[in-house]
């Protein structure tokens, strides 16, 4: 028996031609009857006429295969829902976030990705950390960021 697998294409806007053409054959094998298949790409790109051969590509693989493809689009985070996730994340009331979660979103536009790396980021410059002593909550200082 065949297992489930699952096969991810990450970043497709700078894909090469080969690398689309694979994904479109996988697309197409009928014969692929456990084999999930995903494909991420961001919409907003600075450099539009680089990716510009993907978007034509995605468009015509959208017309063909319309009956398999499923689009799921994520949005940028708003400032209400990045402090709710700084709430669950470090236990910390929301109120209390209102300050980071501006600038959180100040400086990544609200993208769950950058979000994350900015986060990661200040905790290893020390920036954002757990006061073992004391305390025993997160911690951080406004300016400091």
């Amino acid at each position: 028996s065949v297992l489930p697998t699952v096969l991810l294409f990450d970043d497709m806007m700078w894909s090469d031609k080969d690398s689309l053409e694979i994904f479109e054959f996988l697309l197409g094998d009928t014969s692929l009857t456990k084999v999930l298949l995903i494909g991420t790409h961001w919409d907003e790109i600075e450099d539009a006429d680089e990716t510009l051969s993907f978007y034509e590509w995605q468009t015509r693989v959208q017309a063909e295969f319309k009956e398999k493809l499923q689009t799921i689009k994520v949005k940028s985070l708003e400032v209400p829902e990045i402090q709710s996730l700084l709430s669950d994340l470090l236990h910390l009331d929301g109120c209390d976030l209102a300050d980071l979660s501006e600038l959180l979103m100040t400086r990544t536009n609200g993208n769950l990705f950058h979000l994350a790396q900015m986060i990661d980021q200040l905790c290893s410059m020390n920036l954002l950390r757990y006061e073992f002593v004391g305390l025993m909550k997160w911690t951080y200082s406004i300016e400091d960021i």
